[in-house]
């Protein structure tokens, strides 16, 4: 069934009804007539809505609130469609039937107006059609009566706002909107049926909303005030009124706070009664009736000339300074004339004005006619704009209270507005006391990019006479206290610092106390001390406890300081330190630092766990740092075992094989130290008779560094070298010993000296060196023993009483134990038309490694090696039996990155390149335990050659790409991704560099040695072309070879060769199907020649031109016997 037709059955059963037997014919008719307007409207009405959707909508009301307005047609409601009475019980249940069957498919959802939300309740249309139903045109409210009464000062107007509204059913919350837009509402009162409440949101574009349900009159009663503006013509009152039905007014009863005054209205339908002293108190009388819901007054005194018209504009801030409250002020004024020499202004009351600068200020003093105003002394040639600043103190009780402020009175001003930040203050809760707040509007706040605090509140103001109190309570101090304790253990006394660093998290603390009896009754001395950041104004002592005090305001972050001293006797000494108890609202772990004196040992008995806070400052004694520990929150006291103890030194040593020189050996030896129980300010080293050093030039023999400074100033004496140190250490500490170990040319075996010192001997020793120098300790060598699972070098331990090492020196990189990781490379060989090679291969080597060592082919030059960037200067060959094996030194980093090595190298040829040729490619060649993870190869021939077939072993990273006409070989997709995973995609970005890149492939494992074949392009025309125009001139000689079953076989062969020379048939494949090309065209010329030269040998037409012959006119016609063609008579009749 259509919409259309359930409209219509509704309709019946609707005239069926016993309400529907009231409408009359004529009504059913107008429906019927309504009805059809609305279907034709439907299609209209969808198509305005679908165009609106996106544009701007009013936010509906809530869906439980009847939405009217009560206008000046007496109070007829738009959009209302509610039935009442006895209706609404008649007919729900047709109602709903109704709406089951005329509801559409999609719901409908109109605009509503801004001036009228419209809402139509599901199951309404029956209702929504009878409109000449009296009870549906009765609007649902009115307005039935405004009073405005009160008093009116110069500022302000204080009122009392009578509204009664009438509601006219029984159901349904209804929307009336009050206006009253200018009011500030202090309070409120309500009478009347059913409920009232504000509408949601109270206060939209047209003012103040307020919400009703139930039948009957209710009223409201308003306690509010209104600003009182100054105009050039007066002094001005506005206030918009809620609008009444036709022929209501509202009205006015008023005191003006002055008499004899001349009062109007802009209102020019009001009317307007006045009346002076008639009243005890004095001032003016108003009566007034409002229509159009509007109040709207101007006055001013008989005879006054008119207050001059002046504007200010402040930005106040609120703060709290140490034991005062601050009141910073910039302020504005902005005057219609210049010149007036004087300016008088009221700050706040209670504050006192502590400094005053503007321009074109000269002076101010205090008025003693008016007390608390201050005159500004401007000068007679000031202009129309004044700027000035202010900075007001009034006392902060210590314990808070209420703070009052009250606006800038300025004199001739007649608007001032501006705004109020109050900043927070520690230690207090700022609360603002709401019945003393006066035309103040709560706003966010705007701080000034000089405002490093943000505001706890903020205000904006329009009038001058604003005000604002605020209850300062006082918070209770809530902080948090990390005691730091630093024992210090001398020969002969014991001290203990103290530190408590005190974090407020709430309130403003002003007094920290600690007991120290514990510790008094141990023997220990109290001394508290004014040290550090946030340290207390004040230290009293007061019975157990010590109490620091600080001031108001004195900062978040607070410092308490207190020394203990307790002296000890004897060469052992055990003792107790209990702990001082702070009182804190929490207690972080107490940190412990134990100091000692050199020559003490120390045993420490706490309940803690180590800890890895920063040390505090040293002492001014030489002491070392014996436990840091992080105690436990409940530990209360600290045992403590001290005993002086002879100086111990210790040492092991480590010999380092760093290099290998025709020349001799580079060598280093550490010696680590451990010194307990004193210091040590020197050593003594004694020379090993390997080292051939000149008489005289022992302290020169070799490089001495102590933990990596140079030591420049040995000593030789009695046989030893001294090595004083640069200042006394006790503990852990290294010298290195740098030296280079004489070798003779080509000598294979080395013995490598261990240097000892004097003080004491080696507990172990351990010679190593990196694999690519292919050292190894001789087996004979007694004592020393191969590290198996040393992964970057190669170790051999011994005891510590080896006094040497034969060491055997590999020959080439082969017989090198080099083991290390190339975690990617990329090489790029270009290969010229003369034959030479130009190859620049780069290798990110993992960290560890401390050498590389690579052989280069027997014709290389001499190549470029750079390291990180830096060249590698004086690279020397570093083989033996052949000058092209090369080491380079890797730097030592702490840092994970890998390290780059670009080895550049040329490789001059014997002859010129061929037109096809089998070229090989020499690359670096390293050892065997060298891994090599991944690396790209790019070829780069000349162009007049082609490559014809690929390196074995390589994975090739090309693929034939179109360009124009023709296909040639690019980089493919994963090129790109092989070089993201060697480490070099940023060459990806050098456009103009990767432009003539062709030929590519990838490897895993090192590779020495590739070859490839390459073929000069006129070949590749000349092979591909001409192959095929020979067999297109064997199948044009042969018609037997004109069939299918050839050109099958002919594809099967070159398919079943493709499984072995695949790269190869590839770069023909251009030139045969360009020879295929050229055969058809020979093919097509020659079959047209021959079609031509048919056509010219064929035989001649037996058609001649016979001249006719003269014929002369006989008797009788004579019928000739000749033959003729048909349909030609040459002209003889018959």
């Amino acid at each position: 069934m259509s919409f259309v037709q359930r409209v219509i059955a509704a309709i019946r059963r609707r005239a069926r009804s016993p309400a529907g037997q009231r409408v009359s014919d004529c009504a059913r008719g107008r429906c019927l007539l309504r009805l059809m307007a609305v279907i034709l409207a439907l299609p209209l009405t969808a198509s305005v809505v679908a165009q609106e959707t996106d544009a701007e909508t009013p936010p509906a009301p809530p869906p439980t609130v009847k939405m009217g307005s009560a206008g000046s047609s007496g109070g007829a409601i738009s959009g209302m469609s509610e039935t009442t009475g006895s209706d609404v019980a008649a007919d729900a249940s047709e109602a709903d039937v109704a709406a089951e069957e005329i509801a559409p498919e999609a719901p409908l959802s109109p605009r509503p107006t801004a001036d009228a939300p419209r809402t139509t309740p599901a199951g309404s249309l029956p209702e929504f059609i009878e409109l000449d139903d009296p009870e549906t045109q009765i609007a649902p409210f009115h307005i039935a009566e405004v009073l405005v009464e009160g008093t009116v000062y110069d500022d302000r107007a204080d009122l009392t706002i009578q509204i009664d509204v009438e509601i006219s059913r029984d159901q349904g919350w209804y929307d009336v909107p009050l206006r009253l837009s200018q009011a500030r509402i202090y309070s409120k009162t309500a009478s009347g049926p059913g409920r009232q409440s504000p509408g949601v949101p109270a206060m939209r574009e047209d003012g103040l909303h307020w919400q009703f349900r139930g039948r009957g009159t209710h009223r409201l009663v308003f306690a509010a005030g209104v600003p009182v503006r100054t105009t050039p013509a007066g002094r001005q009152l506005q206030l918009s009124l809620p609008q009444m039905p036709p022929l209501f007014e509202a009205r006015a009863n008023l005191r003006f706070e002055k008499d004899n005054l001349v009062i109007r209205s802009y209102n020019r339908e009001a009317t307007i009664r006045t009346r002076s002293g008639e009243t005890p108190e004095g001032g003016t009388l108003l009566e007034a009736s409002l229509p159009n819901g509007r109040l709207d007054l101007l006055w001013q005194e008989r005879g006054q000339a008119p207050e001059p018209d002046w504007q200010a504009s402040s930005n106040l801030t609120l703060r709290r300074t140490l034991a005062a409250w601050e009141l910073l002020v910039q302020q504005t004024v902005q005057r219609t004339e210049s010149g007036r020499g004087t300016l008088s202004i009221r700050p706040p009351s209670g504050f006192t004005v502590w400094e005053l600068v503007g321009q074109p200020l000269q002076s101010w003093s205090l008025d003693p006619a008016q007390p608390g105003w201050v005159t500004l002394n401007l000068g007679d040639d000031a202009g129309e704009r004044l700027e000035l600043r202010w900075v007001l103190r009034a006392p902060f009780p210590t314990s808070g209270g209420i703070i009052d402020l009250d606006g800038f009175e300025i004199s001739g001003v007649r608007v001032h507005s501006g705004r109020i930040r109050i900043s927070p203050v520690a230690g207090f809760q700022l609360i603002p006391i709401a019945d003393a707040l006066r035309f103040l509007e709560r706003v966010e706040d705007e701080a000034s990019p000089a405002d490093t605090t943000p505001a706890v509140f903020a205000y904006s103001f329009s009038a001058p006479s604003w005000r604002l109190s605020l209850n300062a309570k006082e918070i209770e101090a809530l902080f948090a206290c990390e005691p730091r304790y630093d024992l210090l253990l001398a020969e002969d006394k014991a001290e203990l610092n103290g530190a408590f660093s005190i974090r407020q998290e709430a309130g403003d603390l002003r007094t920290f106390r600690v007991d120290v009896s514990a510790m008094e009754a141990a023997g220990w001395l109290v001394n508290p001390r004014r040290e550090g950041t946030g340290a207390a104004s004040q230290i009293t002592r007061n019975g157990p406890l010590v109490q620091f005090d600080w001031p108001a305001s004195a900062g978040d972050s607070k410092s308490a300081v207190i020394r203990f001293e307790k002296p000890l006797d004897g060469d052992a000494a055990a003792f107790d330190v209990p702990l001082p108890r702070a009182s804190a609202t929490s207690l972080e772990p107490p940190e412990l630092v134990v100091r000692a004196a050199d020559a003490l040992r120390v045993e420490i008995d706490a309940d803690g766990r180590p800890s890895s806070a920063a040390l505090p400052a040293a002492p001014p004694i030489q002491a070392r740092v014996v436990s840091r520990l992080q105690l436990a929150p409940s530990a209360a006291r600290i045992g403590v075992t001290a005993t002086i103890e002879p100086r111990t030194v210790k040492a092991s040593t480590i010999i380092s094989i760093e290099d290998v020189q025709n020349r001799g050996v580079t060598v280093e030896q550490a010696i680590r130290f451990q010194v307990h129980y004193g210091r040590l300010d020197a050593f003594r080293i004694r020379l090993p008779e390997q080292l051939p050093v000149p008489s005289g030039a022992e302290k020169f023999a070799l490089r001495i560094r102590v933990d990596g400074r140079d030591i420049d100033h040995a000593e030789w004496a009695n046989g030893v070298l001294r090595v004083p140190l640069p200042e006394p250490l006790i503990g852990r500490f290294s010298a290195v010993l740098s030296y280079v170990l004489p070798r003779l040319e080509g000598a294979q075996t080395v013995t490598a000296p261990v240097i000892e010192v004097a003080e004491c001997g080696y507990t172990d020793v351990l010679l190593e060196a990196p694999p690519s120098l292919g050292i190894s300790v001789a087996s004979e060598s007694s004592g020393w023993r191969l590290v198996p699972t040393s992964a970057e070098r190669l170790r051999w331990v011994a005891g510590g009483d080896a006094r040497d090492a034969n060491l055997t020196i590999a020959r080439t990189v082969r017989q090198s134990l080099q083991r290390l990781v190339i975690s990617g490379g990329w090489v790029w060989t270009r290969i010229e038309s003369g034959g030479a090679q130009s190859t620049t291969a780069r290798y990110r080597v993992e960290p560890g490694a401390t050498s590389l060592t690579f052989r280069l082919p027997v014709q290389a030059q001499t190549p470029d090696v750079r390291v990180a960037g830096r060249a590698v200067p004086d690279l020397q060959p570093s083989g033996e039996e052949s000058r092209n094996q090369w080491t380079v030194r890797l730097p030592r980093s702490s840092s994970t990155d890998p390290v780059e090595v670009m080895i550049a190298y040329r490789v001059e040829a014997a002859g010129k390149l061929q037109s096809m040729a089998r070229v090989g490619v020499d690359l670096p060649e390293f050892a065997g335990n060298v891994f090599v993870e991944r690396a790209v190869w790019v070829c780069e021939l000349p162009d007049t050659d082609l490559l014809l077939a690929s390196p074995a072993g390589m994975t090739r990273l090309f693929d034939w790409r179109r360009e124009g006409a023709f296909w040639t070989r690019r980089p493919s997709v994963r090129f790109r991704d092989e070089m993201v995973r060697a480490g070099f995609g940023e060459e990806l970005a050098d456009g103009a560099k990767m432009a003539g890149v062709r030929y590519v492939y990838s490897q895993t494992g090192p590779r020495s040695r590739l070859e490839l074949w390459s073929i000069d392009r006129s070949l590749v025309v000349l092979f591909g072309a001409g192959v095929t125009l020979i067999v297109g001139f064997v199948f044009w000689s042969f018609p037997a070879l004109r069939n299918v079953a050839t050109l099958l076989v002919l594809g099967f062969l070159v398919c079943l060769a493709g499984l072995w020379i695949a790269e190869p048939i590839q770069v023909f494949l251009q030139p045969a199907a360009f020879g295929a090309v050229m055969a058809t065209i020979a093919t097509a010329i020659d079959s047209r020649a021959r079609r031509r030269r048919l056509v010219m040998g064929a035989q001649e037409s037996s058609f001649r031109l016979v001249p006719r012959p003269q014929v002369f006119p006989v008797g009788e016609p004579i019928r000739s016997t000749v033959l003729r063609p048909t349909g030609s008579d040459h002209g003889v009749p018959g």
